[in-house]
């Protein structure tokens, strides 16, 4: 009984595995982009609060 319940187990297993592979692989250039975006406008908060200081 424990093979057959892991031989029906497994198709489905491998088909969720591959549709979350399938996402993470669709996000991987938004989370990219969004964290070059991101240092950029820490590094030019950065910038700023050097020139403040400056002053």
């Amino acid at each position: 009984m424990r093979f057959t319940l892991m031989g029906d187990f497994t198709p489905g297993l491998l088909s969720s595995l591959r549709k979350l592979g399938f996402s993470f692989a669709a996000a991987v250039p938004f989370l990219v982009a969004g964290f070059i975006v991101y240092s950029r406008i820490e590094k030019r908060k950065l910038a700023e609060t050097r020139l403040r200081m400056q002053r």
